[in-house]
C-alpha cells in the first residue's frame, strides 16, 4: 500500500495539533529519556496497557492516545477503564482523550488553567496568568539550565518540580509570563563561526595581495 499522511501521520501529532511527550531525536540527555518513558527514542508504545503509567502521563498533561487500528482490541478496554473517551476516529487510528490530563501550563497547587492562557512560539511558551495573590505555576516542560523566564519582561528564577518540569512563582494580579529556550553554546558557536569566516577572509585577501605583488613584480 501507497505510503500517505493518513498511513504515516498516526505517530506524528502535529498533524493533529497535538504535541508528542516524547520521540524522534536519540540525541537528547538522558533525563529527557527517563522523564519520557524511553520514548525518546521509539515514539510508539508498544507495551502493555496495564504497564502504562497514567498519574504520571496526567501530571506531565498528557491527554490524547492514539492507537493504530490493529491495535484497538488490545488496548482500548485499558484506556477506557481509566475514564478516556473517544475523541477521534478515522480508517487509520483512533484518538482516545483523558479529561484526567493537566494542562501544559497550570497552577502548581490546584493542577488547573484557570486565569491562564497560552501559547507556544518557536522556542519559547508566552502565558497570560491572572491570580489574585502570587501562586507556583508550572509548565509541563522539562527542567533544563538553559531555559530563562521573563515576568513583564523581568527575568525570574526557575526551579524544578519533583518529576522535572518547570515551576516559576507568578506575582499576584495579570502578567504576561515567558519560558524561552537560549542556549549559550549555540550563540558561542555562532561567534566562533563568525570569527573563523572572518579569518578565512583576511587570509584570502592576504593571499591575493601578496600574488599580485608577485605578478607585478615578474611582469
Amino acid at each position: 500500500r501507497g505510503m500517505t499522511a493518513a498511513s504515516l501521520g498516526f505517530d506524528y501529532a502535529s498533524l493533529w495539533g497535538l504535541h508528542n511527550f516524547g520521540g524522534y531525536d536519540p540525541l537528547m540527555p538522558r533525563a529527557n529519556y527517563l522523564a519520557t518513558l524511553g520514548l525518546n527514542y521509539e515514539a510508539s508504545y508498544r507495551r502493555p496497557v496495564e504497564s502504562l503509567p497514567f498519574s504520571y502521563l496526567r501530571q506531565w498533561s498528557v491527554r490524547y492516545y492514539v492507537v493504530k487500528r490493529d491495535k484497538i482490541d488490545a488496548y482500548e478496554g485499558g484506556l477506557l477503564a481509566q475514564g478516556l473517551r473517544t475523541w477521534r476516529d478515522d480508517s487509520e487510528r483512533r484518538i482516545y482523550y483523558d479529561p484526567g490530563g493537566k494542562p501544559l501550563v497550570f497552577w502548581s497547587r490546584t493542577g488547573v488553567d484557570t486565569g491562564i492562557k497560552y501559547q507556544f512560539e518557536g522556542n519559547r511558551v508566552i502565558a497570560m496568568a491572572d491570580a489574585g495573590e502570587d501562586a507556583p505555576l508550572t509548565f509541563s516542560l522539562l527542567f533544563s539550565p538553559f531555559y530563562e523566564a521573563l515576568v513583564d519582561g523581568i527575568p525570574v528564577g526557575i526551579r524544578a518540580t519533583q518529576i522535572g518540569q518547570m515551576e516559576l512563582t507568578a506575582p499576584g494580579g495579570r502578567h504576561r509570563i515567558e519560558i524561552r529556550y537560549a542556549d549559550p553554546y549555540f550563540a558561542l558557536g555562532m561567534n566562533l563561526s563568525g570569527l573563523g569566516l572572518a579569518i578565512l577572509g583576511g587570509i584570502l585577501v592576504v593571499h591575493r595581495a601578496r600574488a599580485r605583488t608577485r605578478f607585478a613584480r615578474h611582469s
